[in-house]
């Protein structure tokens, strides 16, 4: 009896793992990725319909197989919050989160530390309206800009050794918003001179 309850005791202290969610394809429909499923492998790419937003729940952690992206024609709502924030392990990835066409009100992305990948955010296309990126950290990444329309307003995050680029447009990033940025061994020169010339 002493036994078994010694063994029940450990089973009920020993940690709990959660299994891997391989998520790939294209999704016309709301997807939710939780805690619970954590941690979610990109195993080829995901695609988020235009009538479809995917909503990432605080505390998940995601990461890429081969050369795959998140491919937001729709919306994303990744809600981390501080101490709990999204972990996205962007390395051998081309794309982390790739806005094609979209309309970029429907997207909000807070508390997100994005590592690696040759573009962390990359907005394309026929972008519209203005996303929201708030508290993101970036590390080894890029944020670029090739779409005719749209705005990414970036606010309260830090960048650490990448860039901000811009690939078809004169300026930097389309009708910037920008506020309590931080930069580490980026290449922001570009972005120095705008805001000295108030542009």
């Amino acid at each position: 009896m002493k036994f078994l309850t010694a063994f029940l005791l450990l089973l009920c202290l020993a940690p709990i793992s959660h299994a891997q969610t391989n998520v790939g394809g294209a999704y016309f429909s709301n997807q939710t990725w939780t805690l619970a499923g954590s941690p979610y492998m990109i195993t080829s790419d995901v695609q988020i319909a235009p009538a479809a937003t995917l909503t990432i729940q605080p505390g998940v952690a995601i990461s890429f197989n081969g050369g795959s992206e998140i491919l937001i024609k729709g919306g994303i709502q990744a809600l981390g919050t501080l101490g709990n924030e999204i972990s996205i392990d962007g390395t051998g990835a081309q794309n982390v989160i790739h806005f094609l066409d979209a309309n970029m009100s429907m997207s909000l992305m807070e508390y997100c530390n994005i590592a690696g990948g040759v573009k962390g955010i990359w907005m394309d296309g026929q972008a519209t309206q203005t996303g929201t990126f708030r508290h993101l950290q970036l590390d080894n990444s890029i944020i670029q800009q090739t779409s005719t329309g749209g705005t990414m307003k970036l606010m309260n995050s830090l960048f650490d050794t990448m860039e901000i680029m811009n690939g078809k447009n004169a300026d930097l990033i389309r009708r910037p918003t920008i506020g309590e940025l931080r930069f580490y061994s980026g290449s922001v020169d570009a972005l120095q001179k705008k805001q000295r010339e108030g542009k």
